[in-house]
């Protein structure tokens, strides 16, 4: 006959078998511990049955808008036919403030100067550029030495959003500013559409000449560090370009000049100044020259301020002109240039 097991150590038995089967099944868990109740420490978590509502839709338009900014990326490969990409959101920001509005928080500027510049672009913290430092891929070639890509409505709309918004100037603004009430534009985007390689690229592709005049003189409007900026990328194209493309350059520097503000006659004399020693520098460019005398001629006529200055800075052109030139429509030009401005003055 067997020992009988003693009660003590049946009882244990159970409760041994049983914590077992609960460690199997996974329903012992550790004690829960204490709360604590310092007032200093943050509020719990809400649980996800309290989630916060769902945000409002977007209106049609502002979806339409955010899928134009996806598309951009690749906009390169298809650069014969998106000209009617940049024309459409165009056409949405000009509907009103609220499109414009979302346009400048989502940096649609900055995106179409990263777009347009491509491995010039001089953006930084947009995704192209967040590839945890390693180097970007080159970015798809766009037109060819034939055919430059369509993008007159994309310098529009760069034009549309910069006036669109308050200046980080003194002067927030300008008599290009649309009217109402000015929207936000970040600093350091303001500052990026009157950056030098973008300047640079417009008007050497003299792409939408009437709408890059409006952005500088926005731009230069009461600001003496624009309009150097500008004004050194200008004269530097009408120093180097070849004559067939002096258009765009003396048509933004006649506009830049011409700008009635506080600064105008500073302007004036740092600019013209600087023109003159680039007619002279290039005097032996026959065609070249005479297209500086006659855009300058124009400038003259039509202003007061910069014929004015011209008469009295006479030593420094007319007998370089007149007797220096060095072919006979150089001179013919110059004779033409005296007396149209005298005629004007009288």
């Amino acid at each position: 006959e067997g020992e009988e097991e003693e009660p003590g150590m049946l009882d244990a038995g159970v409760r041994l078998a049983a914590h077992e089967d609960a460690l199997a099944g996974g329903i012992l868990t550790s004690p829960p511990k204490r709360a604590r109740t310092d007032s200093s420490l943050p509020a719990p978590a809400a649980s996800s049955s309290l989630a916060a509502a769902p945000q409002p839709e977007l209106p049609a338009g502002l979806r339409l808008l955010g899928c134009l900014l996806d598309l951009l990326p690749e906009a390169p490969h298809h650069w014969r036919h998106f000209s009617h990409l940049f024309e459409t959101a165009l056409a949405m920001a000009q509907l009103g403030p609220e499109e414009r509005g979302w346009m400048l928080r989502r940096r649609f500027a900055s995106h179409l100067v990263d777009f347009y510049l491509a491995d010039e672009s001089p953006c930084v913290g947009l995704p192209a550029h967040l590839d945890e430092g390693r180097a970007a891929p080159r970015r798809a070639r766009m037109g060819d030495k034939c055919t430059l890509p369509q993008l007159e409505h994309m310098v529009a709309l760069l034009s549309l959003l910069a006036r669109a918004a308050h200046r980080h100037e003194p002067v927030a603004r300008t008599p290009l500013s649309l009217e109402g009430r000015l929207l936000h534009m970040a600093a350091d985007e303001y500052q990026l559409l009157g950056h030098g390689a973008l300047l640079r690229r417009l008007l050497k592709d003299g792409l939408h000449v009437a709408a890059i005049c409006d952005l500088c003189e926005h731009l230069c409007y009461e600001s003496r560090d624009a309009t150097e900026t500008a004004l050194h990328v200008i004269l530097s194209g009408i120093d180097t370009m070849d004559n067939e493309q002096l258009g765009p350059y003396l048509t933004t520097f006649c506009h830049v000049v011409d700008l009635a503000d506080s600064l105008a006659a500073w302007r004036i004399d740092w600019a013209l100044q600087r023109l003159l020693h680039v007619i002279s520098n290039n005097m032996r460019y026959k065609q070249a020259t005479i297209s500086c005398m006659r855009a300058l001629l124009s400038l003259c006529v039509l202003s007061s301020r910069p014929r004015r200055w011209m008469l009295h800075q006479r030593a420094l052109w007319v007998k370089e002109w007149l007797l220096s030139g060095l072919s006979s429509q150089v001179r013919c030009t110059a004779e033409h240039f005296i007396k149209a401005i005298l005629a004007a003055e009288s």
